[in-house]
């Protein structure tokens, strides 16, 4: 939270980014202020090439998917650098998986939705511990929203993130709601990341790996 070396290294901001955020705004004697947004635009620009995409799902509930066939789908780590890879990962019929509860809970029973890169879904109930929903075709409709997935299986891996914020309110006090822990999983795929690696997190954010299990949020 704190805008030194250490808190920017840290948080996934790159030097590079730094450097060019430094050349973008100039050099002066007279003392600025800058919002984050700008060096954030400027780490995104540098990251998005290099950066590995994997399924996180913060906050998961658990989506029961009935009629659903078992399958095994290539998915790219990169939309368009073939450099970076693919995984195969291997999905049961009637999968049970785990979906972010913020995107489960603005859906209405019978509402349509896509699994990425896997199939389409129907939502029949979300009462009760598991939702249940029933399998929708492959056709590929961009008027569907997307969400990220992860099976509730034995390869899930449990993440939390730090997402850190503003360190002081406008009045100068520390803000209490500085630091938020998110917690949820990953796809397998999370446990062949390097310490210090930053990948992203699709509609969630690019992430650095801190430590074994935990990530600290960069930026969206």
């Amino acid at each position: 939270r704190m805008p030194t070396i250490e808190g920017v290294r840290r948080r996934g901001i790159l030097s590079e980014a730094i450097r060019q955020f430094t050349m973008l705004v100039g050099y002066t004697k007279t003392e600025h202020t800058f919002d984050w947004s700008l060096l954030f635009a400027v780490n995104r620009k540098l990251l998005d090439p290099v950066s590995r995409r994997l399924f996180f799902v913060p906050d998961p509930v658990r989506v029961k998917v009935r009629g659903a066939p078992s399958r095994v789908v290539s998915i790219p780590f990169h939309p368009s650098q073939e450099k970076l890879g693919k995984r195969e990962i291997p999905v049961a019929a009637e999968a049970t998986m785990l979906l972010p509860s913020v995107d489960v809970s603005a859906l209405k029973d019978g509402d349509l939705f896509r699994l990425m890169d896997l199939y389409n879904v129907r939502l029949v109930s979300k009462a009760g511990p598991t939702a249940d929903a029933e399998f929708a075709g492959d056709e590929l409709r961009y008027d569907l929203k997307k969400m990220q997935w992860v099976k509730d299986d034995g390869e899930k891996k449990a993440v939390e993130v730090l997402e850190p914020g503003e360190l002081f309110l406008e009045d100068g006090s520390v803000n209490p709601k500085s630091l938020v822990v998110r917690r949820g999983f990953a796809e397998a795929s999370f446990a062949t990341l390097a310490q210090d690696e930053i990948v992203q997190f699709p509609r969630y954010g690019f992430v650095r790996l801190d430590s074994p299990g935990r990530c600290v949020l960069a930026h969206p």
